[in-house]
């Protein structure tokens, strides 16, 4: 089998990172590939870099789409020849062989959606049918920044079209993760692999990271368009406050706790902590199903304990630079 990948990258002011990005799909293993720049709005030299990378490989194509991730991915959904579509960061990298290792896949399984977590890859494939989904979903929504990126997956078009699933215009948070569950409720199949095929790389430049009062009201938004696909699902419900307590988890450390000063940080940890969907979620669900560390500051969060919150996510930074000194 040697299936048509498109492969989506949305180009939005990366000029100093786009050339490595395109490089890591040309160089790799697997070839039959086009890649799909989707320019949208810029203003450094992306659009010129995108171009003059489209003229040194016929595989390359650009088009133009109103400003947002979410409608430039859409554009390429709309745009992609390939049998199957994956979807690329223009800051991050695939390794070599990460087609090659999809297209394994594809061989060994057949499948609407494949996934690649971190691992050697050296049991292949797990396939999970329509019975065994409800158990796949409840352990992506508990580990959502690891499991539902919408990066590291392979998605057949055939099923994208018959889905009809595309990424929600209103969302500039969570947007991958509502595409990813949306995709994943209309599923007949998944296949899983415990294989390192993406590099993603920690920008600080990048819109997570620069504090924004508007933020909050972005991941409230996200919530609740996501908790109202899932609590009609009832046997997602307690799956959505852990997802939802993950999300507030991810708020608070990069928008509370790189503030400068105690009473920044403690005024947008308390606004956060009013939001009704995060007071409801701290509320309804089980912290003991959350890795200790998220659990203890979510207690503190819960008790309103704000001078604490922060505590066990700094002392967690702190243990993995010990561990990548050693």
């Amino acid at each position: 089998m040697n299936n048509l990948i498109s492969v989506i990258i949305p180009v939005h002011n990366n000029e100093k990172t786009l050339e490595k990005c395109v490089n890591s799909v040309l160089t790799g293993t697997y070839q039959n590939f086009e890649i799909l720049l989707i320019e949208n709005g810029s203003d450094d030299n992306s659009r010129a870099l995108s171009k003059s990378l489209s003229q040194r490989d016929s595989r390359i194509s650009v088009f133009e789409s109103e400003k947002g991730v979410s409608r430039a991915r859409n554009v390429g959904i709309e745009k992609a020849y390939g049998d199957f579509i994956t979807f690329l960061d223009a800051d991050d990298t695939l390794t070599k062989d990460a087609l090659e290792t999809f297209a394994n896949g594809m061989n060994q399984v057949k499948s609407d959606i494949y996934c690649a977590f971190s691992g050697d890859g050296k049991n292949g494939f797990k396939l999970y049918s329509s019975q065994e989904l409800q158990a796949l979903i409840s352990d992506f929504l508990k580990n959502p920044t690891q499991r539902l990126t919408v990066w590291s997956k392979l998605y057949s078009s055939e099923f994208l079209k018959q889905s009809k699933v595309l990424f929600d215009v209103r969302l500039s948070h969570g947007e991958d993760s509502d595409f990813v569950i949306n995709l994943l409720l209309k599923a007949k199949s998944v296949a899983v692999i415990d294989k390192t095929i993406y590099n993603y790389t920690v920008n600080e430049d990048s819109a997570v990271h620069k504090i924004d009062s508007s933020v909050l009201d972005k991941y409230v938004l996200s919530m609740s368009i996501t908790k109202e696909k899932l609590i009609n699902q009832k046997a997602f419900t307690d799956d959505f406050y852990l997802y939802a307590l993950n999300n507030l988890l991810v708020f608070l450390t990069h928008q509370s706790f790189s503030l400068n000063g105690y009473k920044n940080q403690k005024k947008s940890a308390k606004d956060a902590l009013s939001s009704p969907i995060f007071k409801e979620a701290l509320l309804k669900a089980k912290l003991k199903k959350l890795p200790i560390e998220k659990a203890v500051t979510l207690f503190f969060a819960k008790h309103n304990l704000i001078l604490l919150l922060s505590l066990p996510i700094k002392l967690r930074k702190v243990f993995k630079k010990i561990k990548a000194s050693r």
